[in-house]
């Protein structure tokens, strides 16, 4: 939390560990069955016994068990996500879509129809979906309710555990639903988080405010800044506007990063602009590609750390 612009990621696995370096090499450690260990990746994903990655060609690849056909990956090379399961595989493609195969026995490698799809993640025998419009969609088993997914088109980011989701809105508030036998869907009285993910049992996230407590602020008991991003999700065609709430001595900036927390663009903030508008380029005026990035807000007496996404 104390470096600007870097994530967290919470990789929750049940047999083996996967990593990637900044070049893009895969390393792997853990009981793990033999793969492309050292080959470069742009995307990874774990299930039970089985492996997938995304090829800088946007190919795919697989290993580990394929007793269902879970690592017979399909062909095509627009594919920009990954998701594994516990016997299945997701893969959504740049164009929207979702593919899916591998063992099907509660129906969740029946995707629906849909083009709108940004993120997905796969359960133990369930499937979940973002969709651009900010709404959510699941198949597959549902047992304890954990296809039922909540109604509002203003989700950003989902996760799931083995029966169990958790989803990030755009108001930096989760909601979670599912099993709650060990208190995974029981969320925090938080409004302020920036990144989550689900475990077999567990769910995690983290908290983007970051307050600096100085003399002077505890003295004026000054509130805390406030920055919000709309809309959220947001295509780069409609650009993002950005509204800050600050105090009238209060100055700062105002930086966006993308998750390997590297500064795409930066902006000066004051309480005389409360708006501004990022049109999706980053500071050599080069368009920035879809994906998760964040955001924050650094004054002389506060700092805070949002998530936003951005899709094509």
């Amino acid at each position: 939390m104390k470096k600007a612009g870097i994530l967290l990621s919470l990789l929750l696995t049940v047999v083996s560990i996967f990593a990637q370096t900044p070049s893009g090499y895969l390393v792997t450690w853990g009981t793990i069955v033999s793969g492309p260990h050292g080959g470069t990746f742009s995307k990874i994903a774990v299930g039970q016994n089985h492996s997938l990655a995304i090829k800088p060609d946007s190919t795919l690849s697989a290993w580990g068990f394929n007793y269902y056909g879970q690592c017979n990956v399909p062909t095509g090379s627009n594919f920009v996500a990954v998701a594994a399961g516990y016997n299945y595989s997701l893969a959504l493609r740049s164009n929207g879509t979702v593919v899916a195969w591998g063992f099907n026995g509660y129906n969740q490698c029946n995707v629906p129809p849909d083009s709108t799809i940004v993120a997905i993640a796969a359960g133990c025998y369930h499937s979940l979906a973002l969709k651009s419009d900010g709404t959510l969609l699941a198949w597959g088993s549902n047992n304890v309710g954990q296809c039922n997914v909540p109604t509002g088109n203003d989700f950003a980011d989902i996760s799931t555990g083995c029966i169990h989701n958790v989803a990030l809105k755009s108001d930096s508030t989760l909601v979670a639903w599912g099993c709650n036998n060990d208190g995974e869907c029981s969320v925090p009285q938080i409004d302020d988080f920036i990144a989550i993910a689900a475990g077999y049992k567990v769910s995690a996230a983290i908290v983007g405010v970051e307050p600096t407590h100085t003399t002077e602020e505890n003295n004026n008991q000054l509130s805390p800044a406030i920055v919000r991003a709309y809309p959220n999700p947001a295509r780069l065609s409609e650009g993002v506007s950005f509204e800050t709430k600050l105090k009238a001595h209060e100055t700062g900036s105002l930086t966006i990063y993308n998750l390997k927390g590297q500064k795409v663009r930066s902006f000066t903030v004051n309480p005389a602009q409360p708006k501004l508008v990022w049109n999706g380029t980053d500071e050599h005026n080069t368009a920035c590609a879809a994906g998760i990035y964040l955001y924050r807000l650094s004054t002389n007496y506060h700092q805070e750390t949002r998530k936003l996404m951005i899709v094509k």
